[in-house]
């Protein structure tokens, strides 16, 4: 049985991939690919990086690292199809974890996820951000490997540091008694987000401009409504 999921889980990933393939010329991937190619004509590691993050308008430096270790030998579509794989493996096994029929979980998300389409074919950073916070949820047990994770999280693309900042603070249990290594972490954190916040405020502030101005089509309800008729009749 096992044999034949992976099998099914290889064929049709592969077919996904052959066909996003072709997004690889559009919208965001415009600047992703001219971020690519400097990263491949630049002479020296340094040069390489400033002319990344001119080209793509982004600092996260685990995309430009990856960009780095393989421009010379794969194309951007491969390099894009390498990183989509493995992204695709790391929800496949997360599907396993926590779904009972999981290839039929899988082959859902990947024929009617909108947002997997979007990470997928345009928005590379924050792709391996999430593929790193789905790591983190599989070796939730693992304290070693849950740091690592987080950190290549945020790393990947800074503004998920929100949402695991959501996290602490829902596992934060005010007591009676508040012990000094509590209020020591929670001072830590205080200053790290603010340090956070003063080093990225024009990114973020860029960012808030942006959404406030962004008009949301129809569509966008329309599958919001259908998600959440999904969740409430099917409870998986």
């Amino acid at each position: 049985m096992k044999i034949r999921n992976s099998l099914v889980f290889l064929f049709i990933t592969f077919v996904y991939l052959f066909l996003i393939q072709f997004l690889y010329d559009f919208r965001d991937n415009v600047n992703y690919f001219s971020a690519f190619k400097a990263v491949q004509d630049a002479p020296t590691s340094a040069g390489s990086y400033i002319a990344y993050m001119k080209a793509l308008g982004a600092s996260e430096p685990i995309l430009f690292i990856l960009q780095y270790q393989f421009s010379s030998f794969l194309s951007y579509v491969a390099f894009n199809h390498l990183i989509n794989f493995l992204l695709l493996i790391v929800i496949y096994l997360s599907v396993n974890k926590y779904f009972k029929k999981n290839l039929i979980a899988f082959v859902i998300i990947l024929l009617f996820d909108y947002y997997l389409y979007r990470l997928t074919g345009e928005l590379h950073r924050f792709k391996l951000s999430m593929l790193f916070f789905l790591l983190f949820f599989l070796y939730f047990e693992n304290t070693k490997y849950k740091t690592f994770s987080i950190l290549l999280s945020i790393l990947s693309h800074f503004q998920i540091a929100v949402v695991y900042l959501v996290l602490v603070i829902k596992n934060i249990k005010i007591t009676r008694f508040i012990k000094l290594r509590t209020i020591f972490n929670i001072l830590f954190l205080i200053v790290a987000v603010c340090v956070f916040f003063a080093l990225y405020y024009d990114h973020f502030l860029y960012k808030l401009r942006y959404y406030l101005l962004l008009a949301f089509p129809l569509s966008t309800f329309i599958i919001g409504i259908l998600y959440l008729s999904y969740v409430t009749l099917f409870k998986d």
